[in-house]
């Protein structure tokens, strides 16, 4: 039953534990691209020294765990800030430790101790984005090398290497410019594709996207980007030897892909709002290919595009911000929140809009009623035209 209190008197069902209380922080949300029933993710832990701990989720069995010992915490500070700590692909596991920033290889599910595969031998060197062959003969990453001193580079240095998982062997593929991230691997096995920037910019200011011959790294063309036009997150169609990708070209990050066939580039779906964000860390993911469609996100809505007949449809979010975005046939993945619902791994089915919280960071503890107001999207044109996005509130 409402009641009505004096001002300054009413008891607010939100008290400052409650606000305190989101202690974990979830991030790097990945697939197996063999295995469609097993999702991952990160959990940074305060009340284990900041552990960032990898957990499986078996979607057939509905059951959660810790994959590796608790010596090990999944962390790279590769461009100081990190990111695309981890990768797996059939049930194998590969991931940079924060404790010597080597690079380990585990089978998830054995009794095997993980596996150091890298050999730093005291230098110091980095790596993140681990793109894994489905063969499990090779993976691509990037090197980052901050042993500078007598003899050594007076800058550090990054690179794209290529470690050879049958013999461990490290060969250079794409060395020369300031900045690498984001290889990917074409189905055919013959093309992989990175983006690269160089100082000054930063990758929401200018990046270029290239494709290599994995057999030959010389043969490389750039195919999208310039300084002035920022790329992001490749991704290889399923179905043609396309590369999907995300350009600002038009002022928001839209969608867009390159045929090898053609030697041309077309757009894929544009949208007066941005469907990425900037490229902080490493291994973001904005939008989401399987074996039918691409999905993306903006505007608190997820955007479905066929990828051979081009179709689009829109879909209303439960959730106001998506990060991590995943898919496998009609469910996505992500890391979601929203006013009401705080930072947590989603499992949203596209067809009946059921939403699975696999994990979340904490519970609002009082009733959703007591949400007063929340923001909504506005756009307005101002004298010059040009349009400009603000948060409103609307009250209950």
């Amino acid at each position: 039953m409402a009641s009505t209190s004096a001002y300054g008197t009413w008891k607010s069902p939100i008290t400052s534990s409650s606000v305190s209380s989101t202690s974990i922080h979830l991030h790097e949300l990945k697939l197996d691209p063999l295995n469609k029933h097993k999702v991952y993710w990160l959990e940074s832990r305060p009340e284990e020294q900041g552990r960032e701990v990898l957990v499986e989720h078996d979607t057939t069995t509905n059951t959660t765990n810790e994959v590796l010992p608790k010596e090990f915490s999944v962390l790279t500070k590769c461009h100081e800030y990190g990111g695309g700590a981890y990768s797996v692909m059939n049930g194998v596991l590969f991931f940079s430790s924060f404790a010597d920033n080597e690079i380990y290889t585990f089978s998830l599910g054995s009794k095997d101790h993980p596996k150091k595969i890298s050999n730093n031998n005291g230098s110091d060197f980095r790596y993140s984005d681990f793109t894994i062959s489905p063969k499990l003969d090779f993976l691509i990453c990037v090197k980052e090398d901050h042993t500078i001193g007598e003899g050594k580079p007076n800058e550090v240095v990054n690179t794209l290497i290529k470690i050879n998982l049958l013999d461990n062997s490290v060969s250079t593929v794409a060395q020369g410019r300031d900045f690498y991230s984001s290889p990917s691997l074409s189905n055919d096995g013959i093309h992989f594709a990175f983006i690269s920037w160089v100082h000054p910019n930063m990758p929401w200011d200018g990046t270029e996207l290239f494709i290599a011959d994995l057999n030959d790294p010389k043969k490389i063309i750039s195919v999208a980007g310039s300084k002035d036009e920022s790329i992001l997150q490749p991704i290889w169609s399923p179905l043609k030897n396309e590369l999907y990708f995300i350009s600002d070209r038009n002022d928001f990050w839209n969608l867009y892909k390159y045929s090898i066939e053609t030697g041309k580039q077309e757009t894929v779906f544009v949208i007066p709002t941005d469907l990425a964000q900037p490229q902080w860390i490493f291994g973001m993911s904005h939008y989401a290919l399987n074996n039918s469609k691409a999905i993306c996100f903006g505007k608190e809505e997820f955007h479905i595009i066929g990828l051979s007949t081009s179709e689009h449809s829109s879909k209303k979010s439960p959730f106001s911000l998506v990060e991590n975005l995943q898919s496998v046939d009609d469910k996505l993945y992500f890391i979601g929140s929203s006013p009401v619902q705080f930072s947590s791994v989603v499992e949203y089915n596209l067809k009946n809009d059921h939403v699975n919280i696999l994990k979340e960071t904490a519970r609002i503890p009082f009733s959703k009623e007591y949400i007063i107001s929340s923001g909504i999207n506005a756009e307005y044109g101002g004298a010059t035209s040009l349009q400009t996005n603000t948060i409103t509130l609307k009250s209950h």
